[in-house]
């Protein structure tokens, strides 16, 4: 079936690649830079590995545009089917989410959700 698309709709496709790919791009600079202490045993200076994830954690804000809690779905999922192309080149791996919830504006609620593979 073709659908015809407005100007705002291919504007938004146009945007959502854009997150999409900058998302990728971070994701694959910080699995390097952690790649070089796993696989090389290298040690990795840390504002190389600080500014590598600041720059991953800060698409959180832009993907959760789109949907909530994507940022933390996305990345998970990313892992995952990692892990099932190559297990043997990549370690165990442990996910967790952390959500706070200030419902009443007063008493925080903090709940830990985490996955182990």
């Amino acid at each position: 079936m073709k659908v015809g698309l407005s100007s705002s709709d291919i504007q938004l496709l146009i945007t959502l690649c854009s997150i999409e790919n900058s998302y990728a791009d971070r994701l694959v600079k910080l699995d390097k830079v952690l790649d070089r202490a796993l696989k090389e045993k290298k040690p990795i200076p840390l504002d190389e590995l600080k500014e590598a994830a600041r720059k991953f954690v800060e698409m959180a804000d832009d993907v959760d545009e789109w949907r909530d809690n994507a940022f933390f779905a996305i990345f998970d999922k990313i892992v995952e089917a990692a892990l099932k192309k190559s297990p043997r080149d990549k370690p165990a791996r442990e996910s967790a989410m952390v959500l706070e919830i200030t419902a009443d504006g007063k008493k925080r609620v903090r709940k830990a959700l985490m996955r182990r593979s």
